[in-house]
């Protein structure tokens, strides 16, 4: 028998809701929302990870399923090296690659504080560092800047709430006035909507497919209907979240917690 709603709301009263998860491994800082037609080229290309510097001026892109590619615009060349496996130096703050190509030796190191951008004025949630020697070079060159993972911009829509956990549906009739709904906006790391009784907005954080609200606040109507502080527990356990035909599921884990339908 699927369990229903209100056996779900009884589990959630019963053990309360005041415990907020931790966020995924990713630094805290809210992004300032960047050029979204550049960021959506680079992300269909598969990039996941961009870092720059403008003294001297050089750029890196990360494929973590292909390649990383370097240019320093002070040379010709590109540098691309497969991506190696991730190794963690010192504590979980800081992730090292070490990249081999056919004549070229590419080491990056992501550490996870927030970095400026003198240059544009902008903070960053990642400082990066790049040591690259060619194989006739004695020495290694270091590129120091800051950078950041890109975001999924087909999160950014507005979502309304089809199904709390597995195959339990929902309806207005489950709430005092309306479905949840939620707006996503991951290049500003917003997210604002309706619980069904109360609106409310928080930090959206993102990194791949893992995924966090954190500062969630709400506004204080009072609710006769407890679905409200299960809608909200599913969105502060959620770490991970899949994409496909219009739906958005939120996971903890393995563990499905809700379903959005795209609303267009």
């Amino acid at each position: 028998m699927k369990p229903t709603l209100s056996f779900l709301a009884g589990c959630v009263v019963a053990a309360g809701c005041s415990t907020v998860k931790p966020a995924p491994a990713v630094a805290p800082v809210t992004p300032r929302e960047h050029n979204g037609e550049a960021d959506i080229a680079r992300f269909q290309r598969g990039i996941d990870f961009v870092a720059t510097s403008n003294e001297p001026s050089w750029m890196l892109e990360v494929d973590f399923d292909s390649a990383m590619m370097f240019k320093s615009f002070g040379d010709e060349a590109a540098i691309s090296t497969p991506v190696p496996p991730p190794q963690l130096v010192q504590d979980e703050k800081v992730t090292r690659y070490r990249g081999v190509g056919a004549s070229v030796e590419l080491i990056v190191q992501i550490e996870k504080k927030e970095c400026h951008d003198n240059m544009l004025d902008e903070t960053f949630p990642y400082a990066v560092s790049v040591d690259v020697k060619h194989n006739a070079a004695s020495d290694y060159k270091t590129f120091k800047g800051c950078g950041r993972y890109l975001v999924d911009y087909k999160l950014h829509d507005l979502w309304v709430l089809k199904e709390l956990g597995e195959g339990v549906s929902v309806t207005e009739k489950d709430f005092s006035q309306e479905r949840p709904r939620m707006e996503l906006n991951p290049g500003a790391g917003t997210i604002m909507g309706h619980t069904g009784c109360n609106e409310f907005s928080g930090k959206l954080i993102t990194q791949g497919n893992a995924i966090a609200f954190q500062q969630l606040t709400r506004t204080k109507t009072a609710c006769t209907s407890p679905v409200e502080a299960v809608f909200l527990k599913a969105l502060q356990e959620a770490d991970r979240f899949e994409w496909g035909e219009r739906r958005l599921k939120l996971f903890k884990g393995n563990l499905l917690l809700c379903q959005f339908l795209k609303v267009d």
